[in-house]
């Protein structure tokens, strides 16, 4: 999180939204920018999360993955195109526009199925193009 002279604010002192959908939004920027202390905050470690191709996997091996990811990525962030909240799901559709740090371009298209429980995500389903992670990411994964 930035404060509005560009220094990075705490994730402690960052308020969570109460929505649904703002927690959504923020939990996709704490994604992009590897902020375990916000994820913590706003994932249940419990939980699971689901990507399309590769099945179901603990939550906390995703986060751990997602944050070793960030640290390879640069760029501007995700744009979110729209999300859509009823009840304990929230909907996310998002545009990627981030490039590894070697310069490979990495713009996969997102959609992200959210469900909360007690206010934290507790599953995720996780739809993109997984021919291209394969192509970007072959000597990571």
């Amino acid at each position: 999180m930035m404060t509005s002279g560009g220094s990075a604010m705490p994730s402690s002192v960052v308020e969570i939204p109460d929505d649904n959908a703002g927690k959504a939004i923020l939990l996709m920027e704490s994604f992009r920018t590897g902020d375990r202390e916000m994820i913590d905050r706003l994932v249940d470690m419990e939980g699971q999360w689901w990507v399309i191709g590769r099945g179901y996997q603990p939550m906390k091996q995703m986060v751990d993955v997602v944050c070793a990811f960030a640290g390879l990525m640069e760029g501007e962030p995700s744009t979110i195109v729209g999300t859509t909240s009823e009840g304990d799901r929230v909907a996310l559709e998002s545009r990627g526009n981030i490039r590894l740090k070697d310069g490979t371009p990495y713009n996969n298209d997102y959609h992200f199925l959210l469900k909360f429980r007690d206010g934290r995500v507790y599953e995720g389903r996780e739809y993109l193009d997984t021919a291209l992670v394969e192509r970007v990411f072959k000597d990571f994964l």
